[in-house]
């Protein structure tokens, strides 16, 4: 066994694992026998006999737990699929599928990459159950990270399966959290975007996504584009960061460490959830030909931890076995705060670690990157407009949750009613016939009296924010100093309330007047009032929307 050195500080860490467990997963025909490759390969280490983990048997997730993100209609197709494959298999022929149900696959996805496999329902309940079973051990506190390496399943959809995910338990398991965490950060670093899960939360502000992927034409999904920023209740809670091909370690952890920390500076979450898909690393068979290592994906894990929130730790797409499981394995120790030899040990499957035998994957010298300083500067400036416009709506709901423990806490005084009643600024100041009087009066705002006292004796310039230089300034910002964006001053009150769409649209001073492009529809789903969302320009990034009372209503089917 293989020497580990053991860093102190750490907590301890819940892992979903069970030998049925990994032999329900490695079912998936697109996985191979990943999960008990990692499985194999992590013991070798002596990670499962660590006194840091705590290994938990999932518990399988029931049908009304599917149905919290998925439709009734695709959940029975399923099941129905399933069974009949379950009962050919024991013929000795095939007989010819009934009509409605080869009609019905087709309708919710269950063909070609999505095809139907003997035990996919229990499948379904297995992968659900295992986040699930994470997402507790946060919410009841008897872990600070959870991990389900079998989870992570990005781009399925309400009503239809997608990119060889069937179920999405990363949704169901934000649901959970969500029912605990006021705000949760969804962070996905799969070299897909991870499109099923931004659609379900783009109009909510109660989950931020922010998607590290490859973009371009033709390429799975062919969603995640930089201006999908969120609508609604949930503009500027989403963010892509899309990549060309032959992205490198160096490149693509700056980027992720800036991002992140400017994210979680103004978010401020209080649970994470992150999927930490392995198709990203240069050997994967049918990823995006980035150029990552296992060691860049740990870098951005490690920076995830680093924020000692609540984490749940998923697995997503990774296609070259090998190389998932000696990822996931280094991912492991990672939660754990473990340092491995690089060395692998012997072990079962040794041999299928030649000829390196060692741990970490390696990237590819010849792959070319496309990434050039345009494209980032590009990717960089549309950061900074979502930053400041999520700062501005971060404070603005900081405030409003402050006065409502305010008014929670208050106490009632019965015998002075009558004078909390009593209008606040009497006649003569409301008319503010005498400058000098209604300038020391109690009509200003106190939460932004600083900004106030600065500026000249009349209000009504400031409510119009007609300073054209403080609007330049806060677009200004350095993407490769994130922390200058953390301590810009706090926003003057009328934009706070944000009365005037021209005047947020002016905030970041990017030009996206021209732009042709067009977001993309998004799907349906329970609880966070998300809705299909016609297709719309993107020059509607720096201004404030509303959602309409249709598109808030939760579905009913």
């Amino acid at each position: 066994m293989s020497e580990v050195k053991i860093v102190a500080g750490c907590e301890k860490v819940v892992l979903v694992c069970s030998e049925e467990y990994v032999r329900i997963l490695d079912r998936h025909p697109a996985h191979g026998n990943r999960m008990k490759l990692w499985e194999s390969l992590s013991r070798s280490y002596g990670l499962f006999e660590s006194h840091r983990i705590q290994v938990v048997p999932p518990v399988e997730a029931t049908r009304e737990d599917l149905l919290l993100f998925h439709t009734d209609e695709y959940v029975d197709c399923a099941r129905d699929a399933s069974s009949s494959l379950s009962q050919d298999e024991t013929k000795q022929s095939q007989p010819e599928k009934p009509e409605g149900l080869s009609s019905a696959k087709k309708e919710f996805g269950l063909l070609d990459d999505c095809a139907v496999f003997n035990g996919l329902y229990s499948y379904m309940l297995a992968v659900a159950g295992g986040t699930i079973t994470a997402a507790q051990a946060l919410i009841k506190g008897t872990a600070r990270i959870s991990i389900n390496w079998s989870g992570g399943r990005h781009h399925s959809m309400p009503g239809m399966a997608s990119g060889f995910c069937y179920v999405n338990d990363i949704c169901i398991g934000i649901m959970k959290l969500c029912d605990n965490f006021n705000r949760v950060l969804y962070v996905d670093i799969d070299v897909h975007h991870g499109d099923g899960v931004e659609q379900a939360f783009y109009y909510s502000d109660e989950v931020f996504t922010l998607s590290f992927h490859r973009y371009d034409k033709g390429f799975f999904p062919q969603t995640g584009r930089i201006m999908g920023v969120g609508e609604g209740d949930g503009k500027f809670f989403n963010l892509n960061v899309p990549l060309k091909e032959g992205a490198t370690d160096k490149q693509y952890t700056t980027l992720f460490t800036k991002i992140f920390n400017a994210v979680t500076n103004r978010y401020k979450p209080l649970a994470i959830v992150m999927q930490c898909g392995c198709d990203g690393l240069a050997q994967d068979r049918l990823g995006g030909r980035l150029n990552l290592t296992s060691k860049g994906l740990a870098v951005c894990l490690s920076r995830v931890l680093s924020k000692r929130l609540p984490t749940l730790v998923l697995g997503g797409g990774g296609y070259d076995p090998v190389s998932v499981s000696r990822c996931w394995t280094l991912l492991t120790a990672t939660c754990l705060r473990l340092k491995l030899n690089e060395d692998i040990p012997e072990h079962d499957n040794y041999d299928l670690y030649a000829p390196t035998f060692t741990l970490y994957t390696k990237p590819r010298p010849t792959r070319q990157n496309l990434n050039s300083a345009e494209h980032i500067k590009k990717v960089g400036t549309v950061v900074k407009a979502v930053l400041v416009n999520l700062n501005k709506k971060m404070e603005e709901k900081f405030r409003e949750e402050k006065e409502r423990e305010k008014d929670k806490h208050a106490i009632p005084d019965p015998l002075h009613s009558h004078i909390v009643t009593q209008p606040k600024p009497p006649p003569p100041l409301a008319s503010n016939s005498n400058p000098q009087e209604s300038k020391s009066s109690s009509s200003l705002d106190l939460e932004n009296s600083e900004s106030i006292a600065t500026q000249p004796k009349t209000p009504p310039p400031l409510a119009s924010n007609s300073n054209p230089q403080e609007s330049k300034s806060s677009s200004s910002l350095d993407l490769e100093t994130p922390e200058s964006i953390a301590t810009q001053p706090k926003p003057r009150p009328p934009l706070a309330s944000n009365p005037n769409p021209q005047e947020s649209k002016s905030s970041s001073s990017l030009d996206l007047e021209n732009s042709e492009s067009r977001l993309a529809g998004v799907g349906a789903t329970r609880g966070f009032g998300v809705t299909v969302r016609e297709n719309s320009t993107i020059s509607s990034i720096c201004t404030t929307s509303t959602v309409s009372p249709a598109s808030k209503r939760p579905r009913t089917s």
